[in-house]
């Protein structure tokens, strides 16, 4: 039957006399019973909750509000309502006060509070009634009896609900608590009296440990709900988590809508939840049903609850562990099941209706709508402990929905998992005849459904959809460790698989750069006209390679979209192959079957799909700068697995530590992780002390808790320092107008330039005399390593300056002339040059040498595709030529340069569109540096200074046109030209769009550029991060930095 048309049922109320005596019995009472339609709601939440309530509330013609915050301001949910309003900083989803305001003065009538946040939050709730505000949820009283776990006990105790034995006082001094935890008897569980989500929750199994577990669970409470207090109960060692769904009205009717087993759990946190409960015998299911209404009546419910019960597999008995006064995040299990919005449910109930169903009517519904299974898909490590993870989601399809299949999702492709929140992607949620075809429906749909970006744990359920005794519904809290060789097994990556990831990794990224759709035929996808054999490595990103094996691929292609590809010591002959780009799938047909493969490449990672499985790969990259940098010694370092804050330090320089043993604990997403130590040994430094933040900026390359390493002069060419640049009249007495002449994107003023001494500048024989000290103060400070930089006219005069410079510098680098073998004669002097300045080093620089003739769009952009497809990105782009012979550069229309695609056009607007439009497809940061004919200051070779001051005119106009375009795409354009003229053109784009100040910085050399090291170091500080602090100013390069 329809909801709809249930809710014109009217409910059965039992007898006046008999809901009086149960009022009377609650602690909390309602006398009378406002009726009123809502128009309006406020959803005080995020994610796909915050979607899941408002697309019930729109159905019904209710307005709904939504709230964000600044790490949220391009989410799903914030971008669901056109009546969206910004809370601020990351934790203002918690600032109760502000959200009833934002409620009053936009005229909502309710606030609904979702799950997590303030949805059991007594005080807020209370706030919300005083203010006049429909609270969509239980009584402020209700909440705060369920939400203290001691109290709660207490009343279930008094109502005739059977309780765990334990100690859930007040008295919370340590050593009593221990005393409490001896007479109970170990294992027991430590448990935060408020909230849930299962933080703030330890397991002590001796009295040795009991102290150190209670120090967690008090500090992770303390973090989550202000609260540290926690109580002691018996640990039940085979359990079951068993919940029955409730909803109660204002008429004091409650209703149990079935339970859910919720025991397939990590970190006490649910990942799969079913109903009805396998194997619970019907009696003590209709028992734990009739316990869990006395429970919800015993404190005057109303709306929806969850009262969560521990089943004890062994004895067959079920405790009381805890009421959430809220929607559930698996509520979609129950509505499988019941056929009812629950959502629904709440806002009549809040309006003051009757439950649409009686107790017996539910009954009826459950008996011929079968099983339900749900599975919450979260970004997180199963292989390092179910750690969260956070990114951006380079890829997501998901199966076809149903009638029986459903996906509820706070996320789609291109959206970032913020490392602030619960890192929950979506619920998978399935329903079947019996639990057996659930499973089956829920193992197919995990086959269908991918997700690249953040590591989540879908390949996990999968290994659980296939266990035994999962399947046999043999199901306890402690099943995944309990099963951890069964479920962890990794099955060996198949030599197709490799082949189809090499011929994908070789198309797109040179697919990326030339914008269309293209077949493998010749240099289209990186492949010469004479089919040239290319080869690459990879590596299984997986526990299950401890080895460190890598798999080497041979790709030759033989004609139009045909290959021989050579996978080890196997070779497949005449393979026929093609990509679809928009769906980054590769159909290739291998002489016994065919396969499609799914394919995402971000960087050195790649992700494959291929009949419902997904393999994790990585693109190993030459580690050059490792001796260099004293990085030897990171494979001895702890490593932080993902962004995080230092709680605690547990050990000192000096100390020896057995492995496993703790070393540090650790915050992320309100969650306490300790990190152990691998290996026995002896702590050689600690860097990081409690209340550090530690970033993580690659998942292949985690940050160690023992560096960055600084390394001596002796053993590096260069050191990376903290840095600034000072303001400085330039010599004017007035401040204000140095203000208005150059003006600081960013003044943190705690950070100040250091200048190494002489004696610890790095050695190249590229810099002499004063421009040479210049640029290695520059080199000193501003590293380029692990980028891939572009360099046009690399081969000669001022490109081959900005060649050494950037390989000074740390960049792997692409060279790309109209010579080819003039470049590959420098490309490989650039390297017998660094190895003979850096003995020792086992990788050199990746340096490259490519054919480009910029007079032609074609050339530019195989070009591009060719460096992509050698180096496996760009991220900085150096121009230093590109004028045709004949090109006008004064009436040149930039303005209008979209309209000119395919035109023999400046080389320099086409190489740097080629490179944005690459770095956009990877949603990507990166910097270009546009270089203004510098005439003979520099090359010593003269020219007719008329055209000359003509192209510098034009170049700095591309590089301000492309600035304005590309600013919010992450990607800066500078420009280096002498004279004034830039001067006026930065301060012109600066009065329109002041919000560029921070995302532009131009650079002009001022007084003399006699020297080629001077534009060295103005170029590699340009293309670092270094370039954020300035913007639209003068910068001398003569020796040092001077804003005027």
């Amino acid at each position: 039957m329809a909801l709809s048309s249930l809710l014109r049922i009217s409910s059965r109320m039992g007898p006046t006399a008999a809901r009086r005596s149960r009022r009377a019995a609650s602690t909390a009472a309602s006398t009378h019973v406002p009726q009123r339609k809502l128009d309006s709601v406020l959803i005080a939440n995020r994610g796909e909750i915050a979607l899941r309530v408002g697309r019930t509330a729109s159905q019904h013609g209710i307005k709904v509000t939504t709230l964000y915050t600044d790490p949220d301001r391009y989410a799903q949910h914030a971008l669901s309502s056109p009546f969206a309003f910004n809370l601020g900083s990351v934790s203002a989803y918690l600032d109760g006060d502000r959200i009833i305001e934002i409620a009053k003065r936009e005229g909502c009538q309710a606030i609904h509070p979702g799950y997590g946040f303030l949805s059991e939050n007594s005080e807020f709730a209370r706030k919300c009634t005083e203010a006049g505000l429909v609270f969509i949820g239980p009584p402020w009283k209700a909440i705060e009896d369920m939400g203290d776990k001691s109290q709660s006990k207490k009343i279930m105790t008094a109502a005739g609900v059977p309780c765990v034995p334990g100690y859930h006082g007040s008295n919370q001094d340590v050593n009593f608590l221990e005393a409490e935890a001896d007479k109970i008897k170990y294992p027991v569980l430590i448990k935060a009296v408020k909230g849930g989500g299962g933080k703030g929750m330890r397991i002590a199994r001796s009295k040795a440990e009991f102290q150190a577990q209670l120090q967690s669970a008090k500090s992770e409470a303390m973090n989550s709900f202000g609260d540290d207090h926690v109580l002691v109960e018996k640990y039940i060692t085979t359990p079951r988590h068993i919940e029955v769904q409730i909803f109660a009205d204002k008429y004091g009717n409650c209703v149990a809508l079935g339970e859910r087993d919720c025991s397939i759990q990590r970190r006490h946190q649910k990942i799969l939840e079913e109903s009805p409960a396998p194997h619970l015998p019907d009696a003590t299911r209709k028992d734990i049903w009739a316990k869990a209404r006395a429970a919800a009546l015993a404190v005057g419910y109303e709306g929806a609850g969850t009262v969560e019960f521990i089943f004890d597999n062994d004895t067959g008995e079920f405790f009381f562990m805890e009421m959430n006064t809220r929607l559930q995040v698996e509520h979609p299990v129950t509505e499988m099941v019941t056929g009812q919005d629950l959502v629904h449910w709440q806002i009549k109930v809040a309006e003051g209706a009757p439950l649409p169903l009686t107790q017996d009517q539910v009954e009826a519904e459950m008996a011929h709508r079968g099983h339900a299974i749900e599975a919450r898909i979260y970004a997180e490590n199963p292989d390092q402990g179910f750690i969260p993870d956070s990114g951006r989601l380079l890829h997501v399809r998901t199966p076809p929905t149903s009638e029986d299949v459903r996906i509820d999702a706070g996320f789609v492709a291109g959206d970032d998992v913020s490392a602030h929140y619960d890192p929950m992607i979506a619920k998978l949620i399935v329903r079947g005849a019996t639990r057996e075809e659930a499973i089956r429906k829920l193992a197919a749909a995990l086959e269908e459904y991918e997700v690249a970006g953040p590591i989540t744990n879908i390949e996990f359920i999968k290994a659980v959809c296939r266990s035994p005794d999962f399947i046999k519904g043999e199901v306890e809290t402690g099943y995944i460790e309990k099963h951890r060789d069964e479920l962890f097994v990794k099955d060996p990556i198949e030599d197709e698989v490799l082949a189809q990831v090499a011929l994908a990794c070789l198309h797109h990224n040179s697919e990326s750069a030339i914008g269309k759709q293209a077949n493998f035929e010749g240099s289209a996808v990186g492949f010469s006209p004479s089919y040239q054999v290319r080869e690459m490595t990879l590596a299984e990103m997986t526990p299950a390679r401890k080895d460190g094996t890598k798999f080497n691929v041979r790709v030759k292609q033989t004609g139009n979209n045909v290959f021989d590809i050579e996978v080890g010591s196997r070779i497949f002959e005449q393979v026929t192959s093609h990509s679809d780009p928009a769906s980054r799938v590769v159909t290739s047909f291998f002489p016994h079957t065919r396969l499609d493969t799914t394919v995402i490449q971000d960087g050195d990672s790649v992700v494959a799909f291929q009949r419902g499985n997904q393999y994790r790969l990585t693109i190993p990259r030459a580690k050059w700068m490792e001796k260099a940098l004293g990085m030897k010694d990171v494979t001895n370092s702890v490593l932080a697995p993902m962004p995080c804050k230092v709680l605690r330090v547990e050990v000192k320089a000096g100390d020896v530590v057995e492995k496993d043993q703790p070393l540090v604990v650790i915050e992320s997403m309100k969650m306490e992780t300790v990190i152990r130590s691998p290996q026995k040994g002896t702590i050689s430094k600690v860097v990081h002390q409690k209340g550090a933040a530690k970033a993580f900026s690659q998942r292949s390359h985690p940050a160690p808790f023992a560096a960055p390493l600084r390394c001596s002069a002796s053993n590096t060419f260069f050191r990376p320092l903290s840095y600034t640049i000072p303001r400085s009249t330039g010599g004017k007495k007035d401040p204000e107008e140095s203000e208005v002449e150059g003006r600081f994107a960013r003044t943190d003023e705690s950070v100040v330039i250091e200048y190494p001494n002489d004696a610890d500048m790095p050695r190249t024989p590229i810099v002499q005399g004063r421009g040479g000290m210049h640029f290695k103060r520059t080199l000193a400070q501003f590293s380029l390593e692990n980028k891939v930089s572009l360099v046009t006219g690399g081969a000669r005069g001022l490109g081959l300056v900005m060649s050494q410079a950037l390989v000074a510098s740390g960049s792997d680098l692409a060279i790309v002339d109209l010579n080819r073998e003039e470049a590959e004669d420098q490309a490989q002097k650039l390297v017998e040059q660094f190895k003979k300045e850096n003995p020792g080093l086992e990788q050199m620089p990746n340096v490259t040498a490519h054919y480009a003739d910029v007079a032609n769009p074609d050339s530019v952009n195989t070009a591009i595709a060719e460096v992509i497809s050698k180096h496996g990105r760009i991220d900085h782009l150096v121009t230093s030529a590109g004028f045709t012979e004949n090109f006008d550069a004064i009436s040149y229309p930039y303005d209008r340069m979209q309209k000119l695609w395919g035109v023999n056009v400046d080389g320099t607007y086409l190489f740097a569109v080629g490179v944005a439009k690459h770095l956009m497809e990877r949603k990507a940061p990166g910097s270009m540096v546009l270089i203004g004919s510098m005439s003979g200051a520099i090359v010593n070779v003269p020219q007719p200074q008329a055209p000359y001051n003509a192209a510098k005119a034009a170049v700095r106009h591309l590089a301000a046109s492309l600035a304005v375009e590309w600013a919010p795409h992450g990607i800066r354009v500078n420009c280096i030209s002498p004279e004034y003229m830039l001067t006026a053109l930065t301060r012109k784009i600066l009065d329109e769009r002041p919000d560029l100040r921070d995302k532009w910085t131009s650079l002009i050399p001022v007084g003399k550029m006699g020297t080629p090291e001077d534009l060295m170091g103005a170029v590699t500080f340009l293309l670092s991060d270094a370039s954020k602090y300035i913007t639209g100013a003068d910068l001398r390069v003569d020796g040092g930095y001077t804003l005027t």
